[in-house]
């Protein structure tokens, strides 16, 4: 089945989980200078985006730093905060993409798994860069079609399937004969 693959894998990956909070970034500090966090009394340090002034005293002490690691504490949960801003603004705009994609899927057939979550190996199947070019691809694919009135064509699945087929091409037309042999076949035959 399709899906084996992406089982376990995040339909969208929340960029906000490759930063470390003020508390990881502590810890990290305190592990490498070989300190024991458990000197700051914090519980759930890890956790912590946001750290007192008398907290981040206290870690420069024990760490015997100055004032100059009080400050990049400072701006980096300061960063954090706006970083978290932005990342769950993205992460909303991915997921709402994935939705608009997520029809693709059992069209991977396990052969775009590289990416960091199944939106990205939607972007890999489609031979794009990001998000964006997805859908100036589909547009431009949909626009060779002629639309019915009858019906409404999903320009998000007949992206898919041609795009399916060409992949299913390419894996079969090094076995297929050259065409000018078939063109002498069907007119001398």
């Amino acid at each position: 089945m399709a899906i084996n693959r992406l089982i376990g894998k995040a339909e969208v990956l929340d960029p906000l989980t490759m930063f470390h909070t003020v508390g990881q970034e502590l810890e990290n500090v305190f592990k490498y200078h070989k300190k024991d966090v458990a000197l700051l009394g914090i519980e759930n340090l890890a956790q912590k985006e946001k750290l007192t002034k008398a907290q981040i005293k206290k870690a420069c002490v024990i760490l015997n730093f100055d004032t100059f690691f009080a400050d990049f504490l400072e701006k980096y949960q300061a960063d954090y905060a706006q970083k978290k801003i932005e990342c769950k603004a993205k992460y909303k705009e991915a997921k709402a993409t994935f939705n608009k994609l997520k029809s693709v899927i059992p069209l991977l057939r396990n052969e775009f798994t590289d990416g960091f979550d199944i939106l990205d190996d939607i972007i890999d199947f489609f031979g794009v860069d990001s998000e964006d070019e997805i859908f100036n691809h589909i547009r431009e694919v949909a626009t060779l079609y002629r639309s019915q009135t009858q019906t409404e064509i999903n320009e998000v699945n007949l992206s898919a399937w041609i795009r399916r087929g060409e992949l299913d091409f390419d894996k079969v037309k090094e076995n297929m004969p050259p065409y000018n042999i078939i063109k002498k076949i069907f007119n001398h035959g």
